[in-house]
Formats: structure tokens, sequence, C-alpha cells
């Protein structure tokens, strides 16, 4: 580990299911299970649902939502692959994004799709080497 990043990390944390890094600004990067109670007793300013795909619902949301709601300018990422047809939680995102850029309107949502169009061949190498330009609303 280089020597500058040395100076800004503290002990980390090594509990099972309690696992972190922390900084000697108080600041802290943990992890922590998927359920409809995740996050509760914390205050989160930023979050990351990885894989969002995987979901079937918003209970890992329901249960982050909470410890941010009381933090200004606190900001949640969905983030994934294109996901399969039970990827209900990952379309609904999916579906806002694009009518949010469709319509024009500012958002405080930001929405990157990065994609072939939904009419492409699979099978057409020019799919493949497809490379969209990212979309965003706000």
């Amino acid at each position: 580990m280089s020597a500058e990043l040395e100076a800004f990390l503290g002990k980390p944390r090594w509990q099972a299911g309690s696992e972190a890094l922390r900084f000697t600004t108080g600041a802290g990067l943990g992890i922590d299970a998927v359920g409809g109670k995740t996050g509760h007793g914390d205050t989160l300013i930023e979050a990351h649902i990885d894989e969002a795909y995987a979901h079937k619902d918003s209970t890992v949301e329901c249960g982050i939502g909470p410890t941010m709601i009381t933090v200004p300018g606190s900001q949640l990422w969905v983030v994934s692959a294109a996901g399969h047809q039970d990827s209900n939680y990952l379309m609904g995102y999916r579906d806002m994004g694009r009518a949010l850029v469709e319509s024009g309107r500012e958002s405080r949502t930001l929405y990157w799709e990065y994609s072939a169009p939904e009419d492409a061949d699979p099978l057409d190498p020019a799919t493949a080497n497809f490379h969209a330009a990212g979309i965003s609303a706000g």
C-alpha cells in the first residue's frame, strides 16, 4: 500500500457481517446484507445497489431509504447488468429512466444506459460493437 493512501486509512473493522474500511476523517466504507432491514440504524450519505437485476422487488431499497431521508444531497445508485424477465426492480428503473429522458423534464435523477437498440439483431457483429452514448435527465 502506498504511504499516501495509508495516511488516510484507519483501522479496518473485521467483525463478521460488519466489515468496513475506516478512514482517518471518520468516514467509512462498508457492506450490508440484502433485506428489508438493510442499513437500519445507519445514516448513509451514499448507497449503491449493485446487480439490481437480481432483485424481484424493492425490498432492499425499502431498507436503505430511511437511512438517507434526513441527509441533504444523499445519493442512491442502482447499477446492474441487463437482467432477465424476472428483473422487475431493475425494469422499473429502466422504464422510469427512459420516460424521464424522453420527456425532457428537469429532474434530480441521472439515467445512464449503455445498450444496443431493442430492435438490433443480436447475431449481427455490428450489434456487438455498438457503443451507445449515455442518456441522462436533469
